[in-house]
């Protein structure tokens, strides 16, 4: 056991690091407000008044947000 082998995280700190700021863009939804991601495509809704119950919108929805 060397009293040296601490010393060689110094050489570390002088170093730039590997990362990038994320998002290095922004994303913007179609009527113009900032996103988080790119991904994401908004908020669900649900018109109430013309649901009726038949829980379709669960199945064919594909990231199984509405359950």
């Amino acid at each position: 056991m060397s009293i040296l082998k601490p010393l060689k995280a110094w050489k570390h700190l002088a170093k730039k690091p590997h990362t990038i700021r994320y998002p290095a863009q922004e994303h913007h939804d179609m009527e113009g407000k900032k996103l988080p991601t790119d991904k994401l495509r908004g908020f669900h809704s649900n018109d109430l008044e013309r649901c009726i119950g038949c829980r379709m919108c669960g199945q064919i929805c594909m990231n199984d947000a509405i359950t």
